[in-house]
This record gives C-alpha cells, sequence and structure tokens, in this order.
C-alpha cells in the first residue's frame, strides 16, 4: 500500500508545473525604482521604464505559472479524493 502511494505522489510530482522563484526581489526593484524617481523629482528615463516594465511582465508570467500550478494541485488532490471516497 505505502508503495502505490508513493507511486502515485511520484506521478502527481512529474506531471505537475514547476513553480517559480519568489518574486519579492522584483516588487522591491520596482517600488525602489518610482520610489527614487519621485524623491528626486526626475522622471522616469526610458531605459530605466523598459527594465520596470520588463520586471513586471516577469512577474506576471510568474503569477499565471503560480496559478497554473495551484489549479493542477487542486484538481489532482480532487481526483485522488473522488477515487478514494468511490
Amino acid at each position: 500500500m505505502k508503495k502505490r502511494k508513493k507511486n502515485l505522489l511520484t506521478r502527481l510530482k512529474h506531471k505537475a508545473p514547476s513553480v517559480p522563484d519568489f518574486t519579492c526581489s522584483h516588487i522591491d526593484k520596482v517600488i525602489e525604482y518610482i520610489a527614487n524617481s519621485a524623491k528626486s523629482f526626475k522622471p522616469i528615463t526610458r531605459t530605466q521604464a523598459k527594465a520596470l516594465i520588463k520586471k513586471l511582465e516577469r512577474l506576471r508570467k510568474n503569477n499565471d505559472r503560480l496559478r497554473e500550478s495551484g489549479r493542477y494541485w487542486y484538481d489532482a488532490c480532487r481526483q485522488v479524493l473522488l477515487k478514494l471516497l468511490d
């Protein structure tokens, strides 16, 4: 019985989408850029704006990947529980 449970968990993990790295540092950098620009009363340059947009787009992708991972694990757990209850 234990081997069967371990095999199931291994299969589920293998099919699971990857979970993105922590993104808090990216958020902190964007906040820092904006705060520094506001303090110095200097507008954000085109180069800085491109860098900020790139960081925010990466954050968007990571959030999507995290959402996909959550949906996968919810569905996987639901299927296992339904099989157990039958």
